[in-house]
């Protein structure tokens, strides 16, 4: 993206980028969206839960959302994108509840104790009261 809009190559060009990109789009602050690296988990980044559903809301709203969200796996029987990295795990996604409520949530952990799929299960038993 650097790269494209101004022929620089660098992670913070990139990074940047990202930050001006989503300000100017939905008024999201460049510190809700701080990244050291391409991934946006690192323990070291911040990626708010505000800035992430505030994208999926955007997306709702996009022509390409059918394709966007059948591309959404479907984990818990929700459709929604995780994200892991040494001690961080997230999901971020849209589901209709069984009283036909629609909504985007967001959901992320840093730093936890124990295995992933520990902390996966509490998650998902959290993500159950949505339904």
């Amino acid at each position: 993206m650097a790269y494209t809009t101004a022929g620089k190559t660098g992670t913070d060009d990139g990074a940047n980028y990202i930050q001006k990109y989503w300000n100017a789009k939905l008024g999201i602050r460049p510190s809700e969206l701080n990244s050291m690296d391409g991934s946006g988990l690192a323990p070291q980044n911040r990626v708010t839960t505000l800035a992430m559903n505030k994208i999926m809301q955007y997306a709702q709203k996009q022509n390409w959302y059918p394709v966007f969200y059948e591309s959404l796996p479907t984990y818990n029987d929700m459709k929604m994108k995780s994200g892991t990295i040494g001690g961080v795990l997230g999901y971020t996604g849209v589901h209709t509840n069984k009283n036909g409520q629609s909504f985007t949530y967001t959901l992320l952990v840093n730093n936890y104790s124990g295995s992933g799929s520990n902390m996966r299960k509490q998650m998902f038993k959290l993500l159950d009261v949505l339904k």
